[in-house]
């Protein structure tokens, strides 16, 4: 026969609704037939029409017209809390829905932009983020399940003050010392052959001739 599953969350599908197309075809909720070795009932489903009904190919009781009714209404939205660990983290906790096939988390950095996902299929009532620290952050946690999502109010999470970004100074940085080069003295008197340096008054009184000082 047939068998649906709400998927919402693909690690923990849940069968929601079946109809025996084989071991109780008038729906009466009677098996009139057994599970044998053999491969019989149902060959071939069709889920995709427009107006939600499906259609089942039974190799003994012909074409089936079936539809799938809502086995649940749209989750309730959570509501969530959150605070600051020693380290700065970020730990959200929020109470369990009716009917809620899974839980994710969505963050912001600025509380009317946009919402990344940052966790999914979360069956716990509890969330770590260890990459907002520092930072004022924007969360919303929902519900999920194959009917649709309850979302919570938006909760903000601001740093620990010892974690906040530090300031930085608007004064200007101070200059780095000059360094100039030590001034040669242009006293140097020189002997008579000694060569005389490209600056002529370290000979003093004497004078340079051909390179030499006289």
């Amino acid at each position: 026969g047939l068998r649906v599953f709400d998927i919402s969350n693909p690690y923990a599908p849940l069968e929601v609704g079946k109809a025996e197309t084989y071991r109780d075809a008038d729906g009466d909720g009677d098996y009139t037939r057994g599970i044998s070795g053999s491969y019989d009932g149902a060959w071939n489903t069709y889920p995709f029409l427009p107006s939600g009904n499906i259609l089942v190919s039974d190799m003994y009781g012909g074409l089936f017209i079936v539809r799938a009714d809502p086995p649940y209404p749209t989750p309730d939205a959570p509501t969530a809390t959150g605070q600051r660990d020693g380290s700065d983290n970020v730990i959200l906790n929020w109470n369990a829905v009716d009917n809620a096939r899974g839980y994710s988390v969505e963050r912001s950095f600025v509380s009317d932009g946009v919402y990344e996902l940052i966790a999914e299929h979360l069956i716990t009532q509890s969330f770590l983020d260890s990459s907002a620290r520092g930072q004022t952050a924007f969360y919303k946690v929902n519900a999920i399940n194959g009917e649709g999502v309850g979302t919570s109010s938006i909760i903000s999470i601001a740093p620990n003050p010892s974690q906040s970004p530090t300031k930085m100074p608007t004064g200007k940085p101070s200059s780095s010392p000059t360094h100039l080069p030590t001034k040669q003295p242009t006293n140097l008197c020189l002997r008579k052959g000694q060569i005389c340096p490209p600056n002529p008054l370290s000979c003093c009184s004497k004078k340079c001739k051909k390179g030499k000082c006289t």
